[in-house]
């Protein structure tokens, strides 16, 4: 249960909906990638069905680790207080299809970053399924809440501009945990500036639909995964360092998934989404 927590890499941010960074912020975000990545290691060439090791962990650059811990801290209280207890409303409430469906059109709007990043990968076959997925469930899935195409056999196939970088060979750098945010590294955050830049909503929905739709996200992905983060969090020796861990072997992984398609190795099974049954 564990491994599947974050094998989405970076799932929190896809919570987050904002306007793309103006170019003063964007230009030393940029630097600082750059170091990032320069100092943090290469993901070695390695056959496709070897997964990150307890020793690959342990390299784990982390040294912004007090800093990083405090923020965690601090989003971890804000989850209790907030989060946690507005997603357990909503997933006690709502009735699961509402649910689903609100799981559906919110990611169905995430279409313009995927097909980019998924042709950027040089997935095309995965860009295709994106855009016969967009196409079908925008029409008869009336609007996107009903997943019409994963019943036609088009799975979900996503893609974003972090992974994009670790497929062309770009390291991720050292490890982040950034208030609400959360976990990330130089790559990451880089890459979710420009998946937000790639969102049309970003330039043509007002502020108040933005921060409609970044909760209602938010709410819909907690709910989703109640029982997975409470598991994770009662059997942690150290919460802190698991999720570090778990956030960087999901990257690792997502990008060597990536790779091996691009060698025609056949690899994991992809865990497009994050579902646990919080039931």
């Amino acid at each position: 249960m564990i491994h599947v927590l974050l094998r989405k890499p970076s799932a929190i941010r896809q919570i987050i909906v904002s306007p793309p960074l103006p170019l003063p912020l964007t230009l030393p975000l940029i630097a600082l990638f750059l170091l990032g990545a320069c100092a943090g290691k290469q993901l070695p060439d390695k056959s496709a069905n070897q997964i990150t090791t307890a020793n690959q962990v342990a390299e784990i650059s982390d040294p912004l680790e007090p800093f990083n811990r405090y923020t965690f801290e601090v989003n971890r209280f804000f989850d209790a207080i907030l989060l946690k207890p507005v997603a357990t409303w909503y997933h006690g409430i709502i009735p699961q299809p509402i649910q689903n469906g609100v799981s559906n059109f919110l990611d169905n709007l995430r279409t313009p970053v995927y097909l980019p990043n998924t042709m950027l990968q040089g997935e095309m076959y995965d860009a295709w399924v994106v855009m016969v997925r967009f196409s079908t469930n925008s029409t008869i899935g009336i609007g996107g809440l009903i997943d019409i195409a994963d019943r036609f056999g088009y799975s979900k196939k996503t893609g974003y501009f972090g992974q994009t970088l670790g497929v062309w060979g770009i390291g991720s750098g050292f490890y982040l945990h950034l208030p609400i945010i959360g976990p990330s590294s130089p790559r990451d955050l880089i890459g979710s500036s420009v998946d937000v830049a790639l969102d049309p909503f970003a330039y043509y929905a007002s502020r108040k639909v933005l921060i409609t739709r970044s909760t209602v996200n938010g709410i819909s992905l907690r709910a989703r995964n109640l029982n997975l983060i409470d598991h994770l969090e009662k059997t942690s020796v150290d919460y802190y360092a698991t999720v570090r861990n778990l956030y960087f072997q999901s990257q690792t992984n997502a990008v060597r998934q990536r790779r091996s398609n691009a060698n025609g190795v056949d690899y994991l099974p992809d865990i497009s989404d994050l579902d646990d049954d919080s039931s």
